[in-house]
């Protein structure tokens, strides 16, 4: 995916690198092909409300606009698919976040998100449209932080805020909430899928670990041994999920070789080995003993 950047107006409350990061995760969450171009530009007030009023009549500023494309484009022997340009000023989305209880930066994700989605074809002109552009919206924040973002209370104050947006636009709070007890487990699901599908040792470990309980029932191994080696497998396991999200996050925030970098993934890489050789030496010690007691006899 290809995300271009106009920046005209200065500091922003996301990196350059965290606005491409999150607009491909929206188009990710959308099912949009790899081969997507999207353009994305920062300006003023002066310059968001001169469009406003050339391509929809409104003579103020706005927080986004987004101008749909259906078209493709060549660049380094490349075909990409150019879905549409998203117009943010930075200003009026950080006036607005405190009437929504919004950090900035979250603000600039939600408008990001909005701007997305329109160019993947959603709108809110009609109610039946604005839900399903509102629940997507939902959808993807919620999957981005990682924990379930509340509905916002349609009282007289959002009402009030929201009266200013043309169309059904419903103005998203992205304060953290407790996250629901099965939307916790679907996303812990989520991250141990991940790691079955993406990760070699993960693939080796399993596999490995039933081995070692069915090798232990067998034996004729008491119920705290068996415990004791679902145990061992299990700290094995885990680890290994620990050390995939080190290497996601240290590849995230350093795509290019940093010598801090290489420390982290080889300390997490240093913990998996290390509960590795314990299992190793707790199953000689409990298997060792019972192959020689059944061979004895």
């Amino acid at each position: 995916m290809n995300i271009l950047i106009n920046n005209e107006v200065g500091d922003l409350a996301l990196t350059e690198d965290e606005v491409t990061e999150f607009i491909k995760h929206c188009l990710h969450e959308e099912d949009a092909p790899e081969e997507s171009e999207v353009s994305v530009s920062f300006v003023d007030e002066n310059q968001i409300q001169e469009l406003n009023r050339d391509y929809r009549g409104i003579d103020k500023p706005t927080d986004v606009l987004s101008f749909e494309c259906d078209g493709s484009i060549i660049e380094d022997g490349a075909e990409f698919c150019v879905l549409g340009d998203i117009i943010v000023c930075p200003s009026v989305c950080t006036r607005q976040s405190g009437d929504f209880g919004n950090s900035p930066d979250q603000e600039m994700r939600l408008m990001l998100c909005h701007g997305v989605l329109h160019l993947l074809g959603y709108d809110h002109i009609e109610l039946d449209e604005a839900h399903e552009m509102e629940a997507r919206e939902h959808e993807i924040l919620s999957s981005w932080y990682g924990y379930e973002i509340p509905w916002v209370e349609h009282d007289d104050h959002i009402d009030e805020l929201n009266a200013s947006v043309e169309g059904n636009f419903v103005h998203h709070s992205l304060k953290e909430s407790p996250i629901p007890i099965l939307s916790a487990f679907k996303f812990a699901f989520q991250g141990v899928a991940h790691g079955i599908a993406t990760q070699r040792n993960f693939k080796i470990h399993i596999p490995a670990a039933i081995i070692a309980i069915i090798l232990g029932l067998l034996l004729g191994l008491d119920a705290t041994s068996i415990a004791i080696i679902v145990v061992c497998v299990f700290v094995v396991l885990a680890f290994e999920l620990v050390n995939t999200a080190v290497e996601s996050i240290v590849d995230l925030v350093s795509p290019k070789w940093a010598e801090l970098a290489k420390y982290a993934k080889d300390c997490a890489a240093g913990a998996v080995l290390l509960s590795a050789i314990m299992s190793i030496i707790v199953g000689l010690l409990l298997y060792v003993p019972a192959i020689l007691k059944l061979f004895g006899n």
